[in-house]
């Protein structure tokens, strides 16, 4: 699960399948997904490839 700060602090779940289908906007009426627009972004600026950091933590405290 990825994390998300609620506008109260506490931390909430939000799954990476979650995150990736998730709109950025809409273009022409139609939603851009967050995956769509690093593909686009990696493809325009010849990026080959990203380099992801996961960072485990217990349910109700952030890392450090």
């Amino acid at each position: 699960m990825a994390g998300k700060i609620k506008t109260n602090g506490d931390l909430g779940n939000h799954s990476i399948e979650n995150r990736l289908i998730a709109t950025r906007g809409k273009v022409n009426g139609k939603d851009v997904l967050t995956n769509d627009c690093v593909f686009n972004f990696m493809q325009n600026n010849a990026v080959e490839g990203l380099t992801f950091h996961i960072l485990k933590t217990n349910k109700h405290h952030l890392p450090i």
